[in-house]
């Protein structure tokens, strides 16, 4: 495995710049100088969950009012009912866990400092070298190695500290949580002598309760050995290699399947209070977070992320659906605390695309790993069934979204509301498409048969997408485009991350789309803005735009470290640290070298003509398994497994060629062969 390590170039002074460890349950950061080395902790259901409210905000009116007064006429009732600034909204936030702070080379000269993250180790290795003054003062002074880990099967933090020559290091615990523990004693602060004679010394912090055995390096560096061996890549495009294989990490050290999914954060808070309450944003963060997850071939990375949704979330969904909005099933808010709980309320909530877009994860675990179970299968019907109670057909038979909101738009500073979001549309059809193929599967009648086939066609101006088939405006209705620079391309998601409109179909028009969103200039884009582009552009076979967009996201919005910002780095605002451009930044990368959408395969449909590619063992739904090989021309080798039957079509050497893997099970495709 290549470009597995990221050495700072300058000590990171700030806990933003350092390197990220964690295990899906407990997090650390490494950041600091040879005087004070930090090792920042975090556990992933350590929060403050104070709230006045036991179910979380609400609305003042409620959704079947709101239709019924906008649909005769009244506009102002939409100004009616805002929500408070988010700076006034009740904080519900992860705490940090504490740092632990070793004092390096305190009143030592300093010659040199070097930190370097390992991903294929997860580890953090820090050199810290004095000057070769000390015999002025009588002392020896030689190098300390520093090397920091989270362990991946126990919840423990170790530094283990290394010298040629006899040292002692003063360490101190600083504001720790009363739930983690130093060497499995109280100890908050003390002197670690080791190097020599002495040996290495090793200094661990709990954080929680441990599970099974003790830390052991050798079954950590053996499960990491295993993650890494379920997929790879490796590009002639070093940056994007490091990119691709960084932004797995990080998921990798956010979730497991038993913790919870990765907030804005990941796993990772050292503010008080966290920025946007270190919450789950469930209009696209969250879900950006897990785009490369299944196709990566590590479909439990969304494990923690299903679990959520159709068990410990599901009552609030469901609270949320009937005193709001009036209807059975489940309706998803715009943002959630650690328990489920609604952060937002109007107009956020009425963003009605979250629902489908959060059983979208749902059904792509499903047709990726083939299990759907019988939670899953009732979570999404119960998605249908909130969509079903609340669209309103017209006389032509057609379903309506009459009142809804794509995520963030607005006019002049007024956010506006508006009829058939492209975004609702195409989500919401998807759902109901998906759903029909687990009924017909499962062999049971589909309720909401028709439904898919009668909903709006997407909305179109100009020759163009736009967001709203039609704007409310208090000076009046309009056809629903915004025509700014704004981060959010809600309006494209029919391209990414469904597939009405790619390679297969409609391309003129997702073209011409991507090109008008992009037209009013880049203003107000974000660090995550670049990686939905990127996904936008390689789903439309712009290799340049797609390449283009990542290193926007690599020169102007990352941390030292190598984590993302929701600002640009120079923003007269300063960089906000986000987690899901850098944890989308592979599914860019996936959909350059592979894509499966209509019902076919395709090969390095988006990298840049004379870059060499290959890849190992990415993800396509129905359990194949394919290998590729590209020399900056053309393909010339790939491999495809089938791990449980079912027919593949792949486009090979300009032909579709259908290959029937539950006959033979893998199949290789060699144009030194023909």
């Amino acid at each position: 495995m290549r470009a597995t390590t990221q050495t700072l170039k300058t000590p990171a002074l700030e806990w933003v710049d350092g390197h990220i460890l964690g295990n899906g349950d407990v997090g650390a950061v490494v950041w600091g100088t040879a005087d004070s080395l930090c090792i920042g902790l975090n556990k992933h259901d350590v929060w403050d969950l104070a709230h006045p409210l036991p179910h979380g905000n609400r609305w003042s009116t409620p959704y079947p009012e709101l239709v019924r007064r906008v649909l005769a006429g009244e506009r102002e009732i939409l100004a009616m009912n805002r929500t408070p600034r988010y700076a006034d909204a009740t904080q519900c936030y992860q705490l940090s866990c504490g740092t632990l702070q070793l004092e390096l080379l305190r009143g030592q000269p300093v010659k040199a400092f070097e930190q370097t993250l390992d991903l294929a180790l997860a580890e953090v290795r820090v050199v810290a070298t004095p000057t070769r003054s000390g015999f002025m003062w009588g002392v020896d002074y030689q190098p300390i190695t520093v090397t920091v880990r989270v362990d991946a099967l126990t919840n423990v933090v170790v530094a283990r500290l290394a010298s040629d020559r006899a040292q002692r290091v003063a360490w101190c615990l600083r504001q720790p949580l009363p739930l983690v523990r130093v060497d499995g004693g109280d100890a908050r602060e003390g002197v670690l002598a080791f190097g020599g004679e002495l040996g290495p010394v090793e200094i661990t912090v709990q954080v929680g309760a441990v599970a099974g055995a003790a830390a052991d390096v050798k079954a950590h560096r053996a499960w990491w050995r295993s993650f890494w061996s379920r997929s790879s890549v490796e590009l002639d495009d070093g940056e994007l290699e490091w990119l691709w294989r960084f932004g797995l990490y990080a998921l990798a050290c956010s979730t497991r399947p038993h913790t919870s999914p990765p907030h804005l954060q990941g796993i990772w808070n050292h503010y008080a209070p966290g920025i946007w309450h270190t919450d789950f944003h469930l209009n696209l963060n969250l879900q950006m977070c897990h785009w490369a997850a299944c196709t990566s071939n590590h479909a439990e990375l969304q494990s923690a992320l299903i679990r959520c949704l159709t068990r410990d979330w599901r009552e609030g969904f469901r609270l949320l659906a009937r005193e709001e909005f009036g209807a059975p099933g489940v309706a998803v808010p715009l943002c959630i605390d650690l328990k489920g709980r609604s952060l937002g309320g109007w107009l956020f909530d009425v963003e009605l695309c979250m629902t489908a877009w959060l059983a979208q994860h749902v059904n792509w675990h499903w047709q990726h790993t083939g299990e759907m179970t019988e939670e899953m299968f009732s979570f999404l019907r119960e998605c249908g069934e909130f969509y079903a109670s609340i669209l309103v057909r017209d006389a032509r038979g057609q379903f309506n979204i009459e009142l809804s909101h794509a995520p963030e738009q607005n006019l002049g500073g007024r956010f506006v509301c508006g009829r058939n979001p492209a975004v609702d549309v195409a989500l919401i059809r998807e759902l109901y498409l998906n759903f029909a193929e687990a009924c017909r599967q499962r062999r049971v009648a589909d309720p909401f048969a028709g439904i898919a086939q009668h909903l709006p066609p997407l909305p179109v101006e100009a020759g163009t997408l736009i967001d709203h088939e039609v704007n409310y405006l208090p000076e009046g209705d309009a056809p629903g485009r915004f025509p700014y620079s704004h981060r959010t391309p809600a309006r494209l998601v029919p391209v990414w991350p469904c597939e009405e409109i790619g390679l297969h179909r409609d391309l003129a028009l997702g073209r011409r789309s991507f090109e008008e969103f992009r037209s009013y200039g880049d203003a107000d884009f974000s660090g995550w803005s670049y990686t939905f582009q990127a996904c936008i552009a390689a789903r439309l076979g712009l290799a340049a735009e797609a390449r283009g967009a990542l290193q926007e996201l690599i020169e102007h919005f990352t941390y030292a470290g190598g984590l993302t910002s929701h600002n640009r780095m120079d923003s007269e605002f300063g960089p906000v640290f986000q987690i899901e451009a850098l944890m989308a930044a592979p599914a860019a990368v996936n959909e350059m070298l592979l894509q499966s959408v209509g019902g076919v395969l395709r090969l390095f449909p988006a990298l840049p003509r004379g870059q060499g590619a290959s890849f190992t063992d990415l993800h396509a739904p129905g359990g194949f398994l394919v290998s590729a090989e590209y020399d900056g021309r053309r393909v010339v080798r790939a491999t495809v497994r089938s791990e449980r039957g079912g027919t593949v079509r792949l486009l090979w050497n300009n032909e579709i060629v259908e290959w029937d893997g539950g006959v033979e099970r893998e199949r290789v495709f060699d144009l030194g062969e023909e």
